[in-house]
Protein backbone atom coordinates (compact mmCIF):
# COMPACT_ATOMS: atom_id res chain seq x y z
CA UNK A 1 0.00 0.00 0.00
CA UNK A 2 1.35 3.25 -0.87
CA UNK A 3 1.31 6.32 1.21
CA UNK A 4 1.83 9.95 0.14
CA UNK A 5 2.81 13.21 2.27
CA UNK A 6 1.51 16.52 2.73
CA UNK A 7 4.13 18.76 0.39
CA UNK A 8 6.77 21.04 1.83
CA UNK A 9 9.34 23.31 1.16
CA UNK A 10 12.71 23.52 1.87
CA UNK A 11 15.45 25.82 0.51
CA UNK A 12 18.72 24.29 -0.27
CA UNK A 13 21.01 27.06 -0.52
CA UNK A 14 24.39 26.91 -2.69
CA UNK A 15 27.25 29.58 -2.20
CA UNK A 16 29.58 29.71 -5.37
CA UNK A 17 32.01 32.61 -6.48
CA UNK A 18 33.08 33.17 -10.17
CA UNK A 19 33.81 29.53 -11.52
CA UNK A 20 32.99 27.84 -8.35
CA UNK A 21 30.17 26.20 -6.34
CA UNK A 22 30.05 24.92 -2.95
CA UNK A 23 26.98 21.80 -2.25
CA UNK A 24 24.96 22.16 1.12
CA UNK A 25 22.87 19.11 1.96
CA UNK A 26 19.37 19.85 3.32
CA UNK A 27 17.44 17.14 5.16
CA UNK A 28 13.64 17.37 4.19
CA UNK A 29 11.37 15.42 6.68
CA UNK A 30 8.17 13.75 6.62
CA UNK A 31 5.44 11.08 7.26
CA UNK A 32 8.33 9.87 10.03
CA UNK A 33 10.32 9.05 7.13
CA UNK A 34 13.43 10.69 6.04
CA UNK A 35 13.60 11.17 2.16
CA UNK A 36 17.07 11.20 0.43
CA UNK A 37 18.60 14.26 0.32
CA UNK A 38 18.22 16.65 -2.69
CA UNK A 39 21.42 18.44 -4.30
CA UNK A 40 21.68 21.03 -7.18
CA UNK A 41 24.82 22.17 -8.07
CA UNK A 42 25.14 24.80 -10.73
CA UNK A 43 25.82 24.05 -13.66
CA UNK A 44 29.01 25.69 -15.86
CA UNK A 45 26.33 27.39 -18.21
CA UNK A 46 24.58 28.62 -14.43
CA UNK A 47 27.84 30.42 -13.49
CA UNK A 48 28.23 31.66 -16.98
CA UNK A 49 24.61 32.90 -16.85
CA UNK A 50 25.20 34.66 -14.18
CA UNK A 51 28.34 36.38 -15.50
CA UNK A 52 26.88 37.39 -18.40
CA UNK A 53 23.74 39.02 -16.46
CA UNK A 54 25.85 41.05 -14.14
CA UNK A 55 28.03 42.14 -17.08
CA UNK A 56 25.01 43.26 -19.22
CA UNK A 57 23.96 45.10 -16.39
CA UNK A 58 26.71 47.06 -14.55
CA UNK A 59 25.85 50.74 -16.13
CA UNK A 60 23.14 50.03 -13.07
CA UNK A 61 24.84 48.19 -10.71
CA UNK A 62 28.46 50.32 -10.99
CA UNK A 63 29.17 53.42 -9.12
CA UNK A 64 29.74 56.11 -11.95
CA UNK A 65 29.76 59.88 -11.28
CA UNK A 66 33.14 60.28 -13.65
CA UNK A 67 33.42 64.06 -14.00
CA UNK A 68 34.64 64.90 -16.76
CA UNK A 69 35.32 68.43 -16.41
CA UNK A 70 36.36 71.03 -13.62
CA UNK A 71 32.91 71.46 -11.76
CA UNK A 72 32.18 74.72 -9.70
CA UNK A 73 32.92 73.99 -6.20
CA UNK A 74 29.80 75.38 -3.83
CA UNK A 75 31.27 74.94 -0.92
CA UNK A 76 30.10 76.32 3.05
CA UNK A 77 33.09 76.23 5.27
CA UNK A 78 32.95 78.61 8.36
CA UNK A 79 35.87 81.09 7.95
CA UNK A 80 36.67 79.97 12.10
CA UNK A 81 37.53 76.42 10.98
CA UNK A 82 40.15 77.30 8.35
CA UNK A 83 41.51 79.68 11.10
CA UNK A 84 41.86 77.52 14.13
CA UNK A 85 43.43 74.83 11.51
CA UNK A 86 45.99 77.18 10.75
CA UNK A 87 47.03 78.43 13.89
CA UNK A 88 46.62 75.11 15.26
CA UNK A 89 49.66 73.96 12.57
CA UNK A 90 51.56 76.82 10.84
CA UNK A 91 53.86 74.02 9.51
CA UNK A 92 51.15 72.66 7.02
CA UNK A 93 49.79 73.98 3.87
CA UNK A 94 46.21 75.68 3.08
CA UNK A 95 44.59 76.50 -0.12
CA UNK A 96 40.83 78.11 -0.59
CA UNK A 97 39.04 76.27 -3.48
CA UNK A 98 36.61 77.30 -6.22
CA UNK A 99 36.29 73.81 -8.49
CA UNK A 100 37.09 70.38 -8.48
CA UNK A 101 36.52 67.34 -9.95
CA UNK A 102 37.12 63.17 -9.06
CA UNK A 103 38.15 61.16 -11.87
CA UNK A 104 38.19 57.05 -11.65
CA UNK A 105 40.42 55.27 -13.43
CA UNK A 106 38.96 51.90 -14.04
CA UNK A 107 40.90 51.17 -17.27
CA UNK A 108 44.34 51.57 -15.59
CA UNK A 109 43.81 49.53 -12.24
CA UNK A 110 47.75 49.71 -11.50
CA UNK A 111 47.88 46.48 -9.73
CA UNK A 112 45.05 47.48 -7.53
CA UNK A 113 41.90 45.28 -7.41
CA UNK A 114 39.03 46.10 -9.79
CA UNK A 115 35.53 44.30 -9.80
CA UNK A 116 34.75 41.18 -8.06
CA UNK A 117 31.54 39.50 -7.45
CA UNK A 118 30.42 36.13 -5.88
CA UNK A 119 26.50 34.93 -5.48
CA UNK A 120 25.02 32.74 -3.82
CA UNK A 121 22.08 30.53 -6.04
CA UNK A 122 19.25 29.90 -3.90
CA UNK A 123 16.67 26.90 -5.08
CA UNK A 124 12.79 27.38 -4.16
CA UNK A 125 11.23 23.88 -4.57
CA UNK A 126 8.05 22.09 -4.03
CA UNK A 127 8.75 18.77 -2.91
CA UNK A 128 6.12 16.31 -3.39
CA UNK A 129 7.41 13.35 -0.75
CA UNK A 130 5.68 10.48 -2.42
CA UNK A 131 6.72 6.82 -1.39
CA UNK A 132 5.68 4.25 -4.25
CA UNK A 133 7.41 0.70 -3.44
CA UNK A 134 9.85 1.83 -1.16
CA UNK A 135 10.90 4.69 -3.59
CA UNK A 136 10.55 8.28 -2.92
CA UNK A 137 10.10 10.73 -5.87
CA UNK A 138 10.33 14.80 -5.77
CA UNK A 139 9.04 16.85 -7.90
CA UNK A 140 11.26 19.48 -10.17
CA UNK A 141 12.80 22.73 -9.23
CA UNK A 142 10.41 25.84 -9.82
CA UNK A 143 12.32 28.89 -9.20
CA UNK A 144 16.05 29.64 -9.49
CA UNK A 145 17.33 32.73 -7.92
CA UNK A 146 21.02 34.32 -7.46
CA UNK A 147 21.97 36.69 -4.67
CA UNK A 148 25.11 39.05 -6.39
CA UNK A 149 27.46 40.69 -3.85
CA UNK A 150 29.87 43.27 -5.88
CA UNK A 151 32.54 44.65 -4.65
CA UNK A 152 35.00 46.95 -6.56
CA UNK A 153 38.29 48.86 -5.58
CA UNK A 154 38.69 51.93 -8.36
CA UNK A 155 41.71 54.09 -7.72
CA UNK A 156 41.95 57.82 -9.40
CA UNK A 157 42.77 61.19 -8.52
CA UNK A 158 40.89 64.33 -6.58
CA UNK A 159 41.82 67.49 -8.70
CA UNK A 160 40.45 70.98 -7.29
CA UNK A 161 41.78 74.31 -8.29
CA UNK A 162 43.02 76.74 -5.89
CA UNK A 163 42.43 80.47 -6.33
CA UNK A 164 44.29 81.09 -2.97
CA UNK A 165 47.04 79.97 -1.12
CA UNK A 166 49.29 80.50 2.25
CA UNK A 167 53.07 80.70 0.86
CA UNK A 168 56.03 79.00 2.70
CA UNK A 169 58.01 81.18 4.50
CA UNK A 170 60.91 79.64 5.69
CA UNK A 171 62.01 76.35 7.33
CA UNK A 172 61.75 76.20 11.02
CA UNK A 173 64.39 74.34 13.12
CA UNK A 174 63.69 72.95 16.46
CA UNK A 175 66.18 71.57 18.97
CA UNK A 176 64.79 67.66 19.86
CA UNK A 177 67.57 67.12 22.06
CA UNK A 178 71.11 67.88 22.64
CA UNK A 179 72.32 67.69 18.92
CA UNK A 180 69.61 67.10 17.18
CA UNK A 181 67.51 69.16 15.15
CA UNK A 182 63.77 68.95 13.14
CA UNK A 183 63.21 70.55 10.26
CA UNK A 184 59.85 71.88 9.34
CA UNK A 185 58.14 74.10 6.52
CA UNK A 186 56.76 77.16 8.39
CA UNK A 187 53.69 78.96 6.36
CA UNK A 188 52.17 82.24 5.63
CA UNK A 189 48.99 82.71 7.87
CA UNK A 190 47.46 84.44 5.06
CA UNK A 191 46.25 83.77 1.66
CA UNK A 192 47.92 85.04 -1.46
CA UNK A 193 46.20 84.90 -4.95
CA UNK A 194 47.31 81.63 -7.05
CA UNK A 195 46.15 79.84 -9.74
CA UNK A 196 47.16 76.14 -9.61
CA UNK A 197 45.88 72.61 -8.93
CA UNK A 198 46.08 69.98 -6.28
CA UNK A 199 45.81 66.30 -6.71
CA UNK A 200 45.15 63.94 -4.31
CA UNK A 201 45.14 60.50 -5.18
CA UNK A 202 41.20 58.37 -4.86
CA UNK A 203 40.90 55.22 -3.66
CA UNK A 204 37.74 54.25 -3.50
CA UNK A 205 36.23 50.43 -2.13
CA UNK A 206 32.76 50.14 -3.30
CA UNK A 207 30.15 47.78 -2.44
CA UNK A 208 26.33 46.79 -3.83
CA UNK A 209 24.53 43.99 -5.22
CA UNK A 210 21.41 42.51 -6.63
CA UNK A 211 19.60 39.75 -7.47
CA UNK A 212 19.24 37.41 -10.40
CA UNK A 213 16.37 35.39 -11.44
CA UNK A 214 16.78 32.29 -13.95
CA UNK A 215 13.17 32.48 -16.20
CA UNK A 216 13.00 30.06 -18.90
CA UNK A 217 16.02 28.75 -18.85
CA UNK A 218 17.46 32.71 -18.71
CA UNK A 219 19.51 34.82 -15.93
CA UNK A 220 17.95 37.73 -15.66
CA UNK A 221 17.92 41.39 -13.52
CA UNK A 222 15.02 40.37 -10.58
CA UNK A 223 15.59 42.97 -8.00
CA UNK A 224 18.78 45.92 -7.19
CA UNK A 225 19.93 46.58 -4.32
CA UNK A 226 18.19 50.01 -2.66
CA UNK A 227 21.90 51.58 -2.69
CA UNK A 228 25.71 51.12 -3.39
CA UNK A 229 27.83 52.49 -0.94
CA UNK A 230 31.59 53.79 -1.88
CA UNK A 231 34.04 54.73 0.70
CA UNK A 232 36.88 56.50 0.38
CA UNK A 233 40.13 55.67 1.23
CA UNK A 234 37.97 52.97 3.73
CA UNK A 235 34.63 52.36 5.48
CA UNK A 236 37.72 53.23 8.74
CA UNK A 237 38.13 57.06 7.25
CA UNK A 238 35.04 57.93 5.43
CA UNK A 239 31.83 59.71 6.80
CA UNK A 240 29.10 57.79 8.34
CA UNK A 241 25.71 58.61 6.79
CA UNK A 242 22.65 57.31 8.86
CA UNK A 243 19.80 58.72 6.19
CA UNK A 244 18.73 61.44 4.41
CA UNK A 245 15.23 62.48 2.81
CA UNK A 246 14.27 62.70 -0.76
CA UNK A 247 11.44 65.19 -1.18
CA UNK A 248 9.41 65.59 -4.74
CA UNK A 249 6.01 67.02 -4.91
CA UNK A 250 3.26 65.62 -3.11
CA UNK A 251 5.77 62.81 -0.76
CA UNK A 252 9.17 62.23 1.06
CA UNK A 253 10.71 59.35 1.11
CA UNK A 254 13.34 58.33 3.44
CA UNK A 255 16.25 56.42 2.51
CA UNK A 256 18.24 55.10 5.13
CA UNK A 257 21.20 52.92 5.99
CA UNK A 258 19.57 50.16 7.42
CA UNK A 259 15.78 49.17 5.84
CA UNK A 260 12.56 48.93 8.18
CA UNK A 261 9.14 48.37 7.57
CA UNK A 262 8.19 52.21 6.93
CA UNK A 263 11.62 53.31 5.12
CA UNK A 264 13.43 52.57 2.34
CA UNK A 265 16.79 51.24 3.05
CA UNK A 266 20.16 51.20 0.73
CA UNK A 267 20.96 47.32 2.07
CA UNK A 268 17.57 45.83 0.78
CA UNK A 269 16.98 44.45 -2.47
CA UNK A 270 13.86 46.16 -4.48
CA UNK A 271 12.31 44.46 -7.73
CA UNK A 272 13.38 45.80 -10.83
CA UNK A 273 11.14 47.46 -13.42
CA UNK A 274 11.33 48.58 -16.49
CA UNK A 275 10.67 52.27 -17.26
CA UNK A 276 8.01 51.68 -19.41
CA UNK A 277 6.09 48.94 -17.87
CA UNK A 278 3.13 50.62 -16.16
CA UNK A 279 1.69 47.41 -14.90
CA UNK A 280 4.38 45.84 -13.06
CA UNK A 281 4.51 46.51 -9.46
CA UNK A 282 7.30 48.23 -8.94
CA UNK A 283 9.45 48.24 -4.92
CA UNK A 284 12.08 51.11 -6.75
CA UNK A 285 11.88 55.21 -6.53
CA UNK A 286 10.03 55.89 -9.11
CA UNK A 287 8.86 59.54 -10.52
CA UNK A 288 7.13 60.88 -13.59
CA UNK A 289 8.91 63.14 -16.21
CA UNK A 290 8.31 66.92 -14.99
CA UNK A 291 8.77 65.68 -11.34
CA UNK A 292 11.75 67.74 -9.22
CA UNK A 293 12.93 66.64 -5.82
CA UNK A 294 15.57 68.01 -3.03
CA UNK A 295 17.50 66.54 -0.38
CA UNK A 296 15.91 68.59 3.12
CA UNK A 297 17.72 66.48 5.17
CA UNK A 298 20.73 64.98 5.53
CA UNK A 299 21.55 62.81 8.78
CA UNK A 300 24.96 61.91 10.16
CA UNK A 301 27.55 61.42 12.24
CA UNK A 302 30.10 63.91 10.66
CA UNK A 303 29.20 67.75 11.04
CA UNK A 304 32.32 68.87 9.34
CA UNK A 305 31.45 67.75 5.80
CA UNK A 306 29.59 69.10 2.70
CA UNK A 307 26.95 67.15 0.93
CA UNK A 308 26.89 67.36 -2.73
CA UNK A 309 24.27 65.96 -5.49
CA UNK A 310 25.39 64.24 -8.25
CA UNK A 311 22.44 63.41 -11.16
CA UNK A 312 23.59 62.99 -15.02
CA UNK A 313 26.66 64.22 -15.02
CA UNK A 314 25.89 67.35 -13.01
CA UNK A 315 26.93 68.18 -9.13
CA UNK A 316 25.42 70.43 -7.04
CA UNK A 317 25.60 71.16 -3.01
CA UNK A 318 22.91 69.57 -1.26
CA UNK A 319 20.70 73.10 0.12
CA UNK A 320 17.49 73.01 1.16
CA UNK A 321 16.09 75.03 -2.55
CA UNK A 322 18.68 72.40 -4.23
CA UNK A 323 16.61 70.64 -6.99
CA UNK A 324 17.00 68.09 -9.68
CA UNK A 325 14.46 67.54 -12.30
CA UNK A 326 13.55 64.39 -13.75
CA UNK A 327 12.56 64.72 -17.60
CA UNK A 328 13.17 61.58 -19.32
CA UNK A 329 12.15 58.13 -19.02
CA UNK A 330 14.83 55.97 -17.29
CA UNK A 331 16.79 54.27 -14.89
CA UNK A 332 19.22 56.38 -12.82
CA UNK A 333 21.19 57.02 -9.95
CA UNK A 334 20.82 59.75 -7.85
CA UNK A 335 24.47 59.90 -5.83
CA UNK A 336 24.34 61.62 -2.19
CA UNK A 337 28.03 62.76 -1.24
CA UNK A 338 29.87 63.79 1.94
CA UNK A 339 33.40 65.41 1.88
CA UNK A 340 34.74 66.63 4.41
CA UNK A 341 36.03 70.40 5.03
CA UNK A 342 40.04 69.54 5.34
CA UNK A 343 39.68 68.25 1.59
CA UNK A 344 39.36 71.64 0.52
CA UNK A 345 41.65 73.39 2.48
CA UNK A 346 44.42 71.08 3.17
CA UNK A 347 46.67 70.62 0.06
CA UNK A 348 48.07 67.29 1.32
CA UNK A 349 46.43 63.99 2.04
CA UNK A 350 43.85 61.67 -0.40
CA UNK A 351 40.34 61.81 -0.65
CA UNK A 352 38.42 61.30 2.22
CA UNK A 353 34.42 60.58 1.45
CA UNK A 354 31.10 58.75 1.59
CA UNK A 355 28.82 58.18 -1.37
CA UNK A 356 25.40 56.41 -1.45
CA UNK A 357 24.39 55.38 -5.27
CA UNK A 358 20.46 55.28 -5.07
CA UNK A 359 18.76 54.18 -8.03
CA UNK A 360 15.82 55.66 -9.07
CA UNK A 361 13.08 55.31 -11.94
CA UNK A 362 11.84 57.99 -14.44
CA UNK A 363 8.74 56.57 -16.15
CA UNK A 364 4.95 57.76 -17.71
CA UNK A 365 3.63 56.95 -14.46
CA UNK A 366 3.87 57.70 -10.37
CA UNK A 367 5.31 55.53 -8.00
Amino acid sequence: MTSSCPKRRHRPAIAAGVGMAAVFAVLVTGCGRMPPESFWEPLSADTAGIHAAVQANLALLRIDFDEPSMQVADLVIPESVIAKAIADNPFKQRYRCDSFRQVFNRDTLQGIKGLEYSFIATLDTMLDSVQHEGVWSDTSWIETTATVTLAETIPGQFVGHAYRYTRFLRDSVFETSPGETVRLRYYDPNFTDTSMLVRKPLTAAVIGGCVLRKETGEWRLWKVAGGQRLFAPSPDDAPYLVSFQFASSGRTDTVSLRPDTFHYGIQRFYRYVEPADTTTPCQMLSFAPGDSARIPVVSGYATDVNNFMHFRGVRRRVAPTTRVYFTDPGIYRLYLQQIPFSVFYDIDGALVSLVWGVPLRVTGGGR
